[in-house]
């Protein structure tokens, strides 16, 4: 059982590590206060 739980935990901290990219993306089209830069945030962040 204690690997299960190890490996869940494994799990959640890479899904954690790979979304921090995402969020700088985000922050960086938000903090110019422009309403097509924070678009373009949005998009290079779904893509």
């Amino acid at each position: 059982d204690a690997w299960f739980t190890d490996f869940e935990t494994g799990v959640f901290y890479a899904l954690a590590v790979s979304s921090v990219s995402v969020l700088g993306i985000l922050i960086a089209g938000w903090s110019s206060a422009n309403k097509y830069s924070l678009l373009g945030g949005l998009r290079a962040a779904g893509q």
